[in-house]
């Protein structure tokens, strides 16, 4: 039964490859239609749909779309790492919970040290189980983040202005969005 919530829970959607958007010196022309194709246009808690209508489920996949200073690439490594422990913490807490269950099989009897181990790990199991989500709690924040600041960073890695769906080429690198996707001093 362990075993079969180990292997259940390792599922997963799949991650999406994200073609690479043209710099700011490409022809306006493609900065346009690059950004109309990959915008957020829909953001939840845990997923984002492009323009496109691509799904994005795992906000690193976001990535190659903006510039490495980015909050974007900041919240989403945090999301990244946080995902991380997460299934650590639930592999090792399925993991010491099949392993009582083996003792308790092989061992039936409550009485001997044999009993207690397998009581011990599942205890220390399950008490890992429920330690993965707390100790993950800024997932869904930081996914949030990621969504609330990819279009302005998208704008910003293709030197777009403007407001709304429809951005405007930035008059000078001056105006550019740059100070308010920076995250610090360079």
């Amino acid at each position: 039964m362990a075993l079969t919530l180990l292997v259940a829970s390792t599922g997963c959607w799949p991650h999406v490859t994200l073609s690479t958007l043209p710099d700011r010196s490409a022809p306006l022309s493609e900065r346009f239609v690059a950004y109309r194709r990959v915008r957020p246009v829909v953001g939840g808690s845990w997923d984002f749909r492009l323009a496109d209508g691509t799904r994005i489920h795992y906000a690193e996949d976001l990535l190659p779309l903006v510039d490495p200073a980015s909050p974007v690439v900041q919240a989403a490594t945090r999301v990244r790492a946080a995902r991380r422990t997460y299934w650590i913490l639930e592999s090792i807490g399925l993991g010491a919970m099949a392993a009582a269950g083996a003792i308790y099989v092989t061992e039936p009897s409550s009485e001997g040290p044999a009993w207690w181990i397998g009581f011990g790990l599942l205890v220390a199991g399950a008490a890992t189980v429920l330690a993965g989500p707390l100790a993950t709690s800024s997932i869904v924040p930081d996914s949030r983040a990621v969504f609330d600041h990819l279009d302005l960073s998208l704008r910003h890695r293709l030197g777009l202005c403007g407001e709304g769906p429809e951005p405007i080429a930035c008059p000078t690198e001056a105006t550019a969005p740059a100070a308010a996707v920076s995250s610090g001093p360079r």
